[in-house]
């Protein structure tokens, strides 16, 4: 009998990089190339759709964009560009994005733009591999405290944490200078997605202004690229695919523009629509919370649209005689009012057949886009009413529910609300748009008092950031409005001696030690508001300093007759008010 002969081959490797799985190595899957790899001088291929591989550290900067970046993610990619061997600082930068930021600020939306584009992309592009290497290195130094919104220097100089961030910031730009030029739809995509990482850099510094910039520049780079995206009725398309990076891209700018458009709809600006109202509903309930999304977030879009173009509206001189507003613009109101009639059936029966949430951040995902649909249609019905601000008096119902909807969230434990932060910690920051931009529209367009106090204590009751909007800065704009106008009716009031009435009215009482989540009786949405000349028109907010030193707010009345205006600048140092320019005749 032959003896046995004893199986010396080794077992085939299922786990690691190509090359090693070709060598038949065991590889020790280091990211984003393996060090087996690079110590013996060889090129790591890479993870699959995970990309990695590159070649020698010199080499890893040549810029090669044309094919890097596909129309849709697939599980066996092109062999990566040879960009990605790095430092053992930055590796470990990398992997503190991988492991810690793309966890920690990922929206509620187009989850596939962290989990996967953002990595896909890094390995690929230098533009975008630098501005991760960047945003990496300042969460981990800190970045996501409150105290460390302003990086600290020594007695040297920049430290080197701080030089390491702001070094491979600056390379990032550099390097997305030839896809300027390029102008192509994979140049396209780098500039959009190095938009997108630079404004949320911005946003973890405390930089709004910067923040601003990024955002509009990205904006303005998809208006003018829009032929390179799907589109329908000259709108740009997102789709219900997501397996499109184009997208996911999309999604995310326009996303954080509707952030900008909300903080900005209380004064009058020029707001650009980019996103297409004219897909269809589907005939039964949404299928997830992201394709309500899609559905209502161009429906807000147009509503904010609208709204800046009836106010500056200037008739020709051909149409000086025809009323107000053009059948044009009534007809793009009804369109906005029947699909946000259309949507809420359509999102009720998809979140009743849905179970109990266990995570914070699953209610609010479920029970947010209640709240923005209230909004919309406040939004939606007094888009044309030209700065008239009585206007909203109409929907105090509307605003009653839209609060229903957020506290609710708070009701429930509080150990699963996602608004119960330190007022000293900001990591709870997230890019996503939050309860914030609702509880602000609420404060500064809601004249009963009542639902006033609640959307501004509510604001007042957490400290994080959602994209733009800090809860704390937004509450003390609010309150500083309301102040102000509630200011106007209490000095008439007390002129004509009728300081009974003001105290059966409610205005100057403190009436603020009500539960914070309990709703207003009907006797309190019936208190007299602030007449209509008391009221301001237009709140216009800048956020000036690096990072925030303090808030200017431009006000103005405007009705019906009588044009005044002010400013105010709020010290983030002394907490304090300050006069800029006292009230005075509107010079236009």
């Amino acid at each position: 009998m032959l003896p046995a002969v004893k199986n010396t081959r080794k077992a085939k490797v299922k786990s690691g990089c190509r090359t090693c799985k070709t060598r038949k190595v065991k590889c020790d899957e280091a990211r984003p190339a393996c060090k087996r790899c690079v110590t013996t001088g060889r090129v790591c291929d890479g993870y699959g759709i995970w990309g990695g591989g590159g070649r020698a550290y010199h080499e890893r900067y040549v810029v090669e964009p044309t094919g890097a970046l596909y129309t849709h993610v697939v599980s066996r990619p092109r062999a990566a560009p040879p960009v990605l061997v790095l430092h053992p600082r930055e590796q470990e930068c990398f992997e503190w994005f991988k492991y810690r930021t793309s966890i920690k600020v990922p929206t509620s939306y187009a989850a596939g733009f962290w989990n996967t584009l953002i990595f896909q992309s890094s390995v690929q592009e230098p533009a975008i591999l630098n501005a991760v290497l960047a945003l990496g290195s300042y969460h981990m130094n800190g970045g996501g405290t409150a105290q460390s919104h302003q990086i600290e220097k020594t007695k040297a100089g920049w430290t080197a944490e701080e030089k390491f961030t702001l070094q491979h910031y600056v390379e990032a730009m550099r390097h997305l200078n030839p896809h300027f030029a390029r102008k192509g739809k994979a140049s396209t995509r780098v500039a959009l997605i190095a938009c997108f990482l630079f404004a949320s850099f911005e946003l973890f510094r405390g930089h709004f202004e910067a923040t601003r910039l990024h955002l509009d520049n990205g904006v303005k780079i998809l208006e003018e690229s829009r032929s390179l995206f799907p589109a329908i009725a000259g709108g740009i398309c997102v789709r219900a695919c997501m397996d499109s990076i184009d997208d996911w891209i999309v999604e995310a700018i326009l996303r954080i523009q509707l952030q900008s458009g909300i903080l900005r709809y209380t004064h009058t600006y020029p707001y650009r629509n980019l996103l297409s109202t004219t897909l269809d509903l589907p005939r039964s309930a949404f299928q997830s919370v992201h394709e309500a999304w899609q559905h209502l977030s161009p429906l807000l879009s147009e509503a904010m649209a609208l709204t800046q173009e009836a106010r500056l509206y200037i008739p020709s001189r051909d149409s000086s005689s025809t009323p107000f507003p053009p059948a044009r613009m009534a007809d793009a109101r009804a369109r906005i009012q029947a699909g946000l009639y259309q949507w809420l059936p359509q999102f009720s029966a998809f979140h009743k057949g849905l179970q109990e949430a266990a995570f914070a951040e699953e209610q609010r995902d479920r029970r947010l886009p209640f709240a923005i649909h209230a909004m919309a249609t406040i939004m939606a019905n007094t888009c044309l009413s030209r700065g008239d601000e009585s206007a909203f008096d109409r929907h105090t119902a509307d605003f009653a529910q839209l609060l229903h909807h957020l506290t609710s969230l708070r009701r429930r434990d509080p150990a699963l609300s996602p608004f119960t932060a330190p007022a000293s910690d900001m990591s709870r920051a997230i890019v996503d748009m939050g309860w914030i931009p609702p509880l602000y529209f609420t404060a500064i367009k809601c004249r009963v008092r009542r639902v006033r106090v609640q959307a501004i204590r509510l604001l007042e009751s957490t400290a994080h950031r959602e994209g733009l909007w800090d809860s704390q800065v937004a509450a003390c704009i609010a309150r500083k409005v309301m102040e102000l106008e509630e200011q106007q009716q209490q000095q008439q009031q007390q002129q004509q001696q009728q300081q009974q009435q003001v105290e059966e009215s409610g205005v100057g009482v403190a009436e603020e030690d009500f539960p914070l989540c309990s709703p207003p009786t009907p006797e309190e949405l019936a208190l007299p508001t602030p007449p209509r000349g008391h009221r301001l028109c237009n709140v216009q907010v800048l956020l000036p300093g690096e990072p925030l030193q303090s808030i200017l707010l431009g006000c103005r009345w405007a009705w019906p007759s009588e044009r005044r205006e002010a400013m105010w600048e709020y010290s983030m140092a002394t907490q304090r008010w300050a006069d800029v320019t006292p009230v005075r005749e509107a010079t236009t």
